[in-house]
């Protein structure tokens, strides 16, 4: 009877060591992810929207700018050589609403919000850009360079968007005021949401965890009453599975904290040849990443550890218990 008590015993407790051990993973990256406050203020700390605003927006506009002049793949020291020209103060006020757009995006993505709805005129940025950009164009032709470019049609394609706005919700990108993208295809492609589908995701992950909570309470239930009408015994092997399920986490967090795998592909990402021109974009993400997935990293080890702790104390304590309750049987 024992031995087949003892078996079943065995085979729940393994089942709570791996639900626990996932719980253990899941409630880390939600702690994470569904904190604004820390979420936002990385953003903040790394400079993001400046960033973007600045260094990766030019090099995206320019890049497409050489494309279409040579039609073909660019020189990226051509590209290079007209981001440098580029005034980077026409590019900074673009801040203020990236940060806008971020804020909103992610309320709406951790379900803070149920929509949102952001409009950009580009009267206010185009202007100047305009000015800036025809200058650069200018400048480099001189040189010998982007001599397939317009620069007269360029201008002229600048000054049409200056009446043009851009509508960012949780469904699509929407422009106005430029005939060529103002039509019902565009607005249709962008019908299938990134931010929906990510919202989804996260959605499907608390579910998870909730779903993880209930069975390893379950488990743990069932595993208690394998164990009567022996209540010491039952605490036991609580304890056992709590300090088994500690294991895996604790070596994850602790191998992931040291090989930093963020940093590893963002350093593969810069040695491709097509993702060298937008290298800053690349460390913009990695150094966002690097902090997040470090802080969940570090929520790994902590709540491992602290269950490891909770677990070894109710294990020496019934330890004790038991060897006080043999003593008083003889």
């Amino acid at each position: 009877m024992n031995l087949i008590r003892n078996f079943f015993s065995s085979i729940i407790g393994s089942l709570l060591t791996l639900t626990l051990g996932f719980l253990i993973i899941t409630f880390s990256i939600t702690l994470v992810i569904f904190d604004s406050k820390f979420i936002l203020s990385t953003f903040e700390k790394n400079n993001t929207y400046e960033v973007l605003a600045t260094e990766v927006i030019p090099k995206v506009l320019v890049f497409a700018i050489a494309q279409q002049a040579e039609e073909q793949n660019p020189d990226q020291s051509v590209a290079e050589k007209l981001t440098q020209k580029l005034d980077k103060t026409t590019f900074e006020k673009l801040s203020p609403d990236l940060k806008k757009i971020f804020e909103n995006s992610y309320a709406f993505v951790v379900g803070e919000k149920e929509q949102f709805e952001v409009r950009l005129e580009l009267q206010s940025y185009l202007p100047t850009l305009q000015e800036n950009l025809s200058a650069a164009v200018s400048s480099l032709q001189t040189e010998g360079q982007l001599q397939g470019l317009n620069v007269e049609e360029l201008t002229a394609n600048l000054q049409e968007a200056n009446q043009a706005s851009l509508l960012i919700t949780q469904d699509k990108i929407e422009v106005s005021g430029i005939k060529e993208l103002n039509t019902t295809q565009n607005q249709d492609q962008n019908d299938k949401s990134f931010l929906r589908q990510a919202r989804l995701a996260l959605q499907r992950i608390k579910e998870s965890q909730s779903i993880l909570i209930v069975t390893t309470v379950l488990l743990a239930v069932i595993l208690f009453a394998t164990r009567l009408p022996h209540f010491l015994s039952g605490f036991k092997w609580i304890a056992s599975t709590g300090i088994s399920a500690t294991f895996l986490p604790l070596i994850f967090g602790f191998l992931a904290l040291i090989t930093k795998p963020v940093g590893m592909v963002s350093g593969f990402l810069k040695e491709q040849e097509g993702v060298a021109t937008f290298s800053s974009a690349v460390d913009l993400i990695s150094k966002n990443l690097e902090t997040i997935t470090n802080k969940i990293f570090v929520n790994i080890l902590t709540i491992s550890l602290t269950l490891m702790a909770v677990s070894i104390a109710l294990y020496i304590l019934v330890f004790f218990l038991q060897k006080r309750q043999t003593k008083a049987q003889t």
